[in-house]
């Protein structure tokens, strides 16, 4: 007498059912793309992340000519042969490299650079007001001093400003504009006109020395009156008055409309020269 075949235990058949509804329902359901998850999508590589594009730009001071690069010498110096920008030095760029006297960046001549970057001497005639001393082109600071100070020789200064041109000036201390100035050939500056209301004319000024009075100077043509600086009013911006006496600067005193500024500390006075 034969016996059936044992039947399976329920829980394998219950496991087999599983498989298969499992099998079943994988074969016909679409796999989305968000399913392969951020590290498979950035495994295939982003055209727009930050690291593809900048190996496709170019970098000035990496040292390699590309892009737009005029030049690349691996540094961001701008005074050598290429600048921080990548572009050939050259005159007008701003920056001032061996064989140029200035650079003010752009190629006009008549604002203190000429166009081939040759510093241009500041000239003016009479005095003049409000001038920065960024604007004196080929000038050079000699003597500064200030005005509530005296004691200085005025033979130092004489030695110290030996250029062929002068120029007087004043200003509050680390200001970097001049209240006023003026300028002449040095013998002029250093006319004697002893103790006389009849100023020295030169380039638009009227000039007085002494070593033993004064030294300043007033526009061509108005009076003076040296009590022993100058206290006349007409055109006072554009008077200037130190006091001497025997042989040295003492203090005071005017500066344009600022005057009895003999114990003044806060104004200057400055000596500049030039070729």
């Amino acid at each position: 007498m034969h016996r059936p075949p044992p039947s399976p235990p329920a829980s394998a058949l219950a496991l087999a059912l599983s498989l298969a509804g499992a099998l079943g329902g994988c074969s016909d359901r679409p796999i989305l793309d968000t399913e392969w998850g951020s590290e498979s999508a950035s495994s295939l590589g982003d055209p727009t992340s930050a690291s593809a594009a900048t190996s496709d730009g170019a970098t000035c001071g990496d040292g390699q000519v590309d892009g737009d690069e005029e030049c690349d010498d691996g540094n961001d110096v701008d005074t050598d042969n290429c600048t921080s920008q990548c572009k050939r030095a050259a005159c007008g760029d701003g920056f001032v490299q061996p064989g140029e006297g200035c650079d003010d960046g752009n190629l006009a001549s008549g604002d203190g650079c000429s166009a081939a970057c040759v510093v241009e001497k500041y000239t003016a005639y009479g005095p003049q007001r409000d001038v920065p001393q960024a604007a004196l082109g080929g000038w050079s600071e000699c003597w500064s001093g200030p005005y509530g100070s005296g004691g200085t020789s005025l033979a130092v200064i004489t030695a110290s400003c030996t250029k062929a041109e002068l120029m007087l000036a004043c200003r509050r201390l680390g200001d970097p504009v001049f209240t006023l100035l003026a300028h002449a050939p040095r013998a002029d500056v250093f006319f004697d006109t002893g103790n006389t209301n009849t100023p020295h004319v030169a380039n638009g000024a009227g000039w007085y020395y002494s070593e033993s009075w004064s030294w300043g100077f007033a526009a061509a043509g108005d009076p003076i009156e040296r009590q022993s600086c100058d206290i006349n009013e007409v055109n006072a911006p554009l008077r200037l008055c130190w006091h001497t006496g025997g042989g040295y600067l003492d203090g005071g005193w005017r500066c344009g409309v600022d005057t009895d500024l003999n114990s003044d500390d806060s104004w200057e006075r400055v000596v500049l020269h030039a070729d």
